[in-house]
């Protein structure tokens, strides 16, 4: 992360590529954390997924 360039990233940089980008930085690895690390996250996430409750 230290590397990367992240003023040639998002929509104000003018990158073509990233104009309709729809990446959700930083909710993905708050999900992963949430879910991965104690296994009532782990139970929350398998039935929120199998019966559609959230």
């Amino acid at each position: 992360m230290e590397e990367t360039a992240c003023e040639e990233y998002g929509r104000a940089s003018g990158n073509n590529n990233c104009q309709d980008c729809m990446v959700h930085c930083g909710y993905e690895p708050s999900a992963i954390n949430a879910t991965f690390t104690t296994w009532r996250g782990l139970r929350d996430s398998a039935v929120a997924t199998l019966t559609s409750r959230l």
